[in-house]
């Protein structure tokens, strides 16, 4: 997980787009991994999934790096999860 960071951990460059320097310092492959599982992850938060996150997501399936369609894979399952329990939890 992230944790907050303050302003002397950001350099000038990327203090706009959010980027520590730990993090700016990591090859660019790392990073945008990282910045994918980020965004991932934050999907978590959404009781359903708009067009937008499932967009995002089904781009990201398509990645050429397992550990990212990995991640969709158990992002998707657990959507279907609780949208299977509302179902059945309606039609009884």
């Amino acid at each position: 997980m992230s944790h907050p960071e303050f302003n002397e951990k950001f350099s000038g460059k990327g203090h706009a787009a959010h980027v520590c320097k730990a993090r700016a310092k990591k090859p660019p492959d790392q990073r945008d991994e990282e910045i994918a599982l980020n965004r991932i992850c934050r999907v978590y938060r959404y009781m359903n999934l708009s067009r937008d996150n499932l967009r995002m997501l089904e781009n990201y399936s398509l990645s050429s790096r397992e550990r990212l369609r990995l991640a969709v894979l158990s992002a998707l399952a657990s959507f279907t999860e609780c949208f299977l329990s509302d179902d059945t939890v309606s039609s009884t």
